[in-house]
């Protein structure tokens, strides 16, 4: 499947239901702009915000995710993050966030890679509670050989929305981010097997590009 597939896919489960999905992402922005403008002028200001966002991001994921599978999920699975994986989704926040500024700090071009390496790693933890951070990353690194420039393109297809969603001052983010996360989450069935719950795989041994992830982790 290509860009334009994934993104008709989205559009098409989501017309006639946009209620649920337009609820739901306007209060993770809602929330994740309050977050922002509180902590502003405070000192390690993401740090603090993503104790709030990380969480919230997963059951975020995980309400799209359930929605591309025709579950129904209820609005307060976006709140599933804070009671199944708080710890851990912060820490995958975390953990994400140094990976890919070290890598970008010795090597920019790989470091941009990671970015989209290290993609589906949140899925795996909003879909997988007792899913290890190390196993999250290592699958999501897996997972995403071979399609990094597909999830590029397909991030970069949005590009005209997200202008939209400046010059409408942010009215067309209403739809637009709603569209844009099922589009991810379809992307995300797509390439780890559809609607197969994915399992806690054994550690196996790291290739080449992992190895300095596995430096830090040890």
């Amino acid at each position: 499947m290509n860009s334009s597939d994934f993104r008709q896919l989205a559009w098409g489960k989501l017309s006639g239901n946009w209620g649920g999905p337009i609820a739901v992402a306007l209060v993770y922005i809602v929330i994740n702009s309050i977050m922002t403008y509180i902590t502003k002028d405070m000192l390690y200001a993401s740090l603090i915000t993503t104790i709030v966002t990380a969480p919230l991001q997963i059951g975020l994921m995980k309400y799209f995710i359930l929605f591309s599978k025709s579950l129904n999920p209820e609005f307060d699975v976006m709140f599933d993050g804070f009671k199944e994986s708080f710890v851990k989704s912060i820490l995958l926040a975390y953990l994400t966030g140094i990976f890919i500024l070290l890598w970008l700090l010795l090597f920019i071009i790989p470091g941009i890679i990671k970015i989209f390496a290290y993609a589906m790693a949140p899925y795996l933890l909003a879909e997988n509670p007792n899913i290890s951070l190390t196993e999250a990353l290592d699958r999501s690194q897996e997972m995403m050989k071979g399609y990094k420039m597909d999830l590029f393109i397909l991030w970069l297809s949005f590009i005209g929305w997200f202008i939209l969603c400046v010059i409408t001052f942010g009215i067309a983010l209403i739809w637009v981010a709603p569209y844009f996360s099922l589009t991810n989450a379809e992307f995300y069935l797509q390439i780890s097997g559809g609607n197969k719950t994915p399992e806690v795989v054994e550690e196996q041994p790291q290739a080449e590009e992992d190895s300095f992830d596995s430096f830090l982790l040890k």
